[in-house]
């Protein structure tokens, strides 16, 4: 049996906070431009924007770097994720409903909820179902490609690095005129988590060389990229918030990401009830990431999230809502997976039966 890697559950617990504190914060993005509120929110949130990426390196690292990929096993995932997707938008849909009838004392529209959900519009956090659904399709060629490759993927990383995190970011960013040929291969879409996947991969394979190098570099890579992002982030910033930098997969994102991930596995975790806590949470990750938006919500529509940060004390406020949504998250997946395999999964399996 393969040993359990606690480094990848520690990044996967380091990302779950980052993506509950991106949601907790967000109600700074309504303060006036330039306040200190707005300043806080800027500097908090460029720290945090990593999260999606680090998820995608974590799914790379294990499931592309596998002995053996059962084609079987993908599709049932595959089937799952659009399963778990529908579940959700469902909860979701149901709990607005709620929202919209006992808090707020409207009228439930159908017809309104219809034409939503054939335009396409679903709740935003569960875009990150389908950049999953994307990594495991991709997984029989990804998978393969890193067995054999022998130096190819060096190659084909840079590549993407250079050209579509680097260059096209470059042109989008000061609109070098010149250079905008190269839009063409600005596909920012999924296709760049599949390639955050594959560097995951590619830092398995090779992690003695990625380990062998000093942590104060690492670190030293995640400051100066995270001061860039806050820097660009105000500095485009005019008339009003302008989040290009945070909502780009790009250079600076790219290198927030790859030194956090590489300064969680230099790190020794030898305690074992933080292991056992870390083994967990992890296992326990995918459902907190769906549930941690039902509190989200409920803290943005009963206005209490504190947006003021004048005072220093409310960054002790904000430190607790965002450790009460973990928590609370935490133990209704708790509650829901235990329900799950003790119960349910047993009247299933007496069906197929």
């Amino acid at each position: 049996m393969k040993k359990r890697d606690y480094n990848l559950d520690l990044i996967k617990f380091i990302a779950i906070i980052a993506t509950i504190s991106i949601h907790v914060l967000s109600a700074g993005s309504r303060a006036d431009l330039f306040s200190k509120t707005w300043i806080f929110f800027v500097f908090s949130g460029s720290l945090f924007r990593f999260c999606v990426p680090v998820f995608c390196m974590c799914a790379g690292y294990l499931l592309y770097t596998k002995e053996k990929i059962d084609f079987k096993s993908i599709y049932k995932k595959i089937f799952k994720f659009f399963v778990y997707f529908i579940l959700a938008e469902l909860m979701y849909r149901m709990i607005s409903c709620y929202y919209v009838k006992f808090v707020f004392n409207g009228a439930v529209s159908f017809e309104a909820i219809k034409k939503d959900i054939l335009e396409g519009n679903f709740k935003d956090h569960l875009y990150y179902i389908f950049i999953i659904i994307f990594i495991y399709s991709f997984a029989p060629v990804c998978n393969k490609f890193v067995k054999n490759e022998k130096g190819e993927l060096k190659y084909l990383l840079g590549l993407w690095i250079f050209v579509s995190l680097t260059l096209v970011f470059i042109i989008n960013l000061f609109n070098i005129k010149v250079l905008s040929i190269f839009r063409l291969y600005n596909l920012s879409g999924a296709y760049n988590y599949v390639l955050f996947a594959l560097f995951g991969a590619y830092i398995n394979k090779y992690k003695d060389k990625f380990l062998d190098k000093n942590f104060f570099y690492y670190f030293l890579g995640f400051f100066i990229s995270y001061l860039f992002i806050v820097y660009l982030t105000i500095s485009r910033s005019v008339e009003k918030f302008n989040s290009y930098i945070w909502d780009n997969s790009n250079i600076l994102i790219f290198g927030s990401s790859f030194t956090l991930f590489v300064m969680c596995m230099k790190i020794k975790i030898k305690n074992n009830f933080i292991k056992k806590f870390l083994e967990v949470l992890s296992k326990n990750i995918f459902g907190i990431y769906i549930f941690h938006v039902i509190f989200t919500d409920y803290i943005n529509i009963f206005k209490l999230e504190y947006i003021n940060f004048d005072a220093w004390r409310k960054l002790f406020i904000i430190i607790i809502e965002i450790g009460l949504v973990f928590i609370l998250s935490f133990a209704l997946t708790f509650i829901l997976k235990t329900i799950y395999e003790k119960i349910l999964k047993k009247i299933f399996l007496k069906i197929e039966r």
